[in-house]
């Protein structure tokens, strides 16, 4: 099935304790002005996905008010404690229907950007919307986001636990497109708070040198 970008929903998994982090919630970090769960938000919104759905658990008030005003809606994981499974199934279940396929991302990749979606995306449409989409290290390594065709979310939906959506990507090895990121920054996760202090010193580079 070919897939137009109103056929795609996006699932920000933003439902973690983030424990590596230390007691602050590193999704409502600051991140260059803003939230750092709401940097990662705007990209998604710029291309167009719809609905935008964000998955809540810990200090889920908090979070939704750092998202307050942005064309987002919110499902709640209330068992998030037991792990991303559970979270992910939260988000699909939300969407079954209706969609040639999901974007999946965690909340906390800073430099994620509209760019990088749009080459996902493409790649994405011209396997006709049948494959699961995501991008590369330079060391060739899965990252995320991760697009999903739409045949295989009933898979994703019964996740639970601390089983993750890797889990089936790894049945269907001969179904993947993998797409090359040349800047492996663009593909940063934040676990730790010297992780959020390494990127906003290199943004601050960024800035100045731009």
């Amino acid at each position: 099935m070919a897939a137009g970008r109103g056929d795609f929903a996006a699932i920000v998994l933003a439902a973690g304790s983030s424990i590596r982090f230390g007691p602050e919630n590193k999704l409502l970090a600051d991140a260059g002005g803003r939230p750092l769960v709401a940097r990662v938000v705007a990209p998604l919104l710029a291309c167009g996905l719809s609905p935008v759905i964000i998955v809540t658990g810990h200090e889920r008030d908090q979070v939704e008010a750092a998202l307050a005003g942005l064309q987002v809606e919110f499902v709640h994981n209330a068992r998030y404690l037991d792990g991303m499974g559970g979270s992910v199934a939260a988000g699909v279940s939300a969407v079954l229907a209706g969609v040639a396929g999901i974007l999946i991302t965690p909340g906390d990749t800073p430099n994620l950007s509209k760019a990088l979606l749009e080459r996902l995306l493409s790649a994405f449409a011209a396997a006709a919307g049948e494959k699961i989409v995501f991008p590369l290290t330079s060391a060739g390594e899965q990252r995320n986001p991760v697009i999903w065709p739409a045949r295989l979310l009933p898979e994703l939906a019964t996740l639970r636990g601390e089983k993750g959506a890797k889990a089936i990507i790894g049945r269907y090895p001969l179904e993947t497109i993998g797409v090359p990121v040349a800047d492996d920054d663009d593909l940063l996760d934040i676990d730790r708070v010297e992780d959020l202090e390494q990127w906003r010193t290199g943004n601050r580079h960024r800035r100045r040198d731009g």
